[in-house]
């Protein structure tokens, strides 16, 4: 059973990863950097967890995956792109902050 904190944890995950593809938006991020840098920032996932939500995001059409050789590779798309710029609507599964600028 799902509980409230595990949902969010999810949703936030989504964020940070689309967050770090856009830091990485011309050659992508490798999951190993996606993994350090959540990691970094206290969401501890696992590789397993990185993969299923960046799997998520791919079916979403908001990130690309590479999936060559055993280490994913990810890109965002301009979709995704616009969700990080706020530019368009969230899907609420994504934990994007509210913005409070304008």
């Amino acid at each position: 059973m799902k509980t409230h904190l595990q949902d969010a944890h999810r949703r936030n995950m989504r964020w940070y990863i689309l967050s770090i593809a856009d830091a990485g938006r011309t050659l992508g991020v490798s999951e190993t950097t996606t993994l350090r840098a959540l990691t970094d920032a206290k969401l501890s996932p696992t590789p397993s967890e990185v993969r299923d939500e960046a799997t998520y995001l791919e079916r979403k059409g908001l990130l690309e995956i590479d999936k060559d050789d055993q280490l994913w590779n990810f890109t965002i798309t301009a979709p995704g792109i616009d969700i990080v710029n706020y530019d368009e609507k969230c899907p609420k599964a994504i934990g994007r902050p509210q913005k409070h600028w304008d």
